[in-house]
């Protein structure tokens, strides 16, 4: 790959050409000297890992002149009328294996400078997943061959001797391996154990760059990201966890803290970590390690964060594990409840209905909300409320004070339970359109309820 790295300077357009990358023979950080220069090909300013598109800005193309293993083009901030040229002959097309028009052009103008297809008729759009991991593959094969040709670079060619395939192979001549794994695709604990125990077996570091959208990268606020049990398992085993964007050509590092400083989620489900952006071209290869300008602040509290990290995934198995018998202690109370439960609506529905067999959707379809009241079924007590506030008062009012009254009679220990049920079916009674009221957005109900509609008088159908 060395020699098609130096083949597509040769015929680098001259956006391209702006900045020759340097070489560095070394493994060790630039330090003490003039920094790597920046490449145009991955110089786009970083933007907000979540932000919303109908489709993935295409900022890269390959060129039809250079062999298909070459690296792709990168169209830079304002490199539009450059490469204009080279699109409209042909020699710059989608990446894409198996486009079914992979022609371009360039656009500018008021957006960020990108590739596009000619004809956009829905077959040439390509998802956001699939797309950013072919580029993130070319981009992290580029990066390697510029800045380590002494090593053998491949592309999502080669198999090694257990079969996995990575997307860039990098191997150097006093024998260590690098696979890099560009990881868009939702990925299980099991299955990236499995892949890394594979590589581990195989004397081959493995580095993981996720994918700058989500499932990998999910932005909790704007300075930080969701930790997820995933990014955890992979540093618990030894990794350090990196998220790659194509598109701005950078890499994040999360930048952990330890004691009180710790971020997490509400309820300490997910640990919070900000994780600022750097160029790739800042990163390096040291002995067996990916480095990054991040690492050097996160290496003295290295041990003290995975002890914090071990312990809290530990403390959540645990309660898991609580949560998880506490339901199944619930469940077999409602086992034993059930036939008394369904007496009680058979006995109700011969009573109050003329035909026991017919009963109003409205009253008997149940939300999983609807199991807060726990006195009776959802059919039951939805049947109760209506004979006591809504069936046969069309026009009239009641307030929530009133309805919830008789619940709160059978089970007064229940009391926000109840409160949740009903006010999420009263919620449901008014979308449909047997009732009306006045709620704010998070549900609670601030004026009296007037009944529009009852069983023998449903609303109109739209």
């Amino acid at each position: 790959m060395s020699s098609t790295a130096a083949t597509a300077t040769q015929h680098a357009t001259p956006a391209e050409q702006t900045v020759a990358p340097a070489t560095h023979t070394s493994d060790a950080p630039p330090g003490g000297r003039r920094p790597h220069p920046p490449d145009t090909r991955r110089g786009a300013p970083p933007r907000a890992p979540d932000e919303r598109r109908r489709g993935p800005r295409q900022l890269y193309a390959r060129d039809r002149r250079l062999p298909p293993d070459a690296p792709l083009v990168y169209l830079p901030p304002g490199g539009a009328p450059l490469l204009r040229h080279d699109c409209h002959q042909g020699w710059l097309v989608c990446p894409v294996p198996d486009c079914p028009d992979p022609r371009l052009i360039t656009r500018g103008g008021s957006r960020r400078d990108h590739f596009a297809h000619r004809r956009l008729d829905g077959s040439a759009g390509h998802a956001p997943e699939g797309w950013y991991h072919l580029c993130g593959k070319a981009l992290v094969g580029a990066w390697l061959c510029d800045r380590y040709p002494q090593a053998r670079v491949q592309v999502d060619h080669e198999a090694v001797a257990n079969g996995q395939v990575p997307d860039v192979l990098a191997e150097f001549p006093d024998g260590r391996r690098f696979a890099f794994e560009v990881q868009y695709a939702p990925l299980t604990i099991d299955a990236w154990q499995r892949r890394h125990q594979g590589y581990a077996a195989q004397a081959i570091t493995d580095v993981w760059l996720f994918g700058h959208l989500p499932p990998h990268l999910r932005a909790a606020d704007p300075s930080h990201f969701v930790f997820s049990p995933l990014l955890e398992a992979v540093e618990l085993a030894g990794g350090r966890v990196r998220w790659i964007d194509p598109d701005a050509q950078t890499i994040r590092t999360p930048r952990h803290t330890v004691g009180p400083q710790r971020a997490q989620t509400l309820g300490g489900q997910h640990v919070l970590v900000p994780a600022p952006a750097l160029p790739l071209d800042a990163c390096w290869i040291n002995g067996t390690s990916f480095c990054t300008p991040a690492d050097a602040e996160q290496d003295a509290l290295w041990p003290a964060h995975l002890q914090e990290l071990q312990m809290a995934v530990e403390q959540r198995a645990a309660r898991r594990a609580q949560d998880e018998a506490h339901q199944r202690a619930l469940g077999r109370v409602a086992a034993r409840r059930q036939p008394a439960l369904e007496a009680a609506w058979a006995a109700y529905r011969q009573a109050k209905f003329g035909d026991p067999r017919h009963i109003p959707p409205i009253i008997a379809h149940a939300e999983p909300s609807d199991h807060g009241i726990t006195a009776n079924l959802p059919v039951h007590w939805h049947a109760r409320l209506f004979e006591a506030v809504i069936q046969g008062r069309r026009g009239q009012t009641f307030t929530y004070q009133r309805a919830v009254a008789p619940f709160l009679q059978d089970a007064p220990a229940e009391r926000r339970a109840i409160y949740r049920a009903l006010t999420a079916y009263l919620l449901r009674l008014r979308q449909a359109g047997y009732l009306a009221f006045e709620a704010t957005p998070s549900g609670y109900i601030t004026s009296p309820i007037t009944v529009l509609a009852d069983t023998r008088h449903p609303p109109p159908t739209s």
